[in-house]
């Protein structure tokens, strides 16, 4: 079973996925015993590429209202 850290970390990288590939690109998830990236990102067009590396954090954010 994985631990709480563990899912939280998946299911950033799953949502920074999705948002990627909402904005066009065309996403890849690695393995999770990849080393460096977590996701490999490409345009439509496969010119440009990208490695991407994804940090979570599972306490809730606070932000001041101003």
């Amino acid at each position: 079973m994985a631990s709480k850290g563990q899912m939280t970390g998946m299911l950033g990288t799953y949502l920074a996925a999705a948002e990627l590939t909402q904005k066009g690109l065309v996403v890849s998830i690695t393995s999770r015993n990849a080393r460096g990236a977590h996701l490999l990102a490409a345009d439509q067009e496969y010119k440009r590429t990208w490695s991407v590396q994804v940090k979570t954090n599972s306490k809730p954010a606070s932000f001041l209202a101003a």
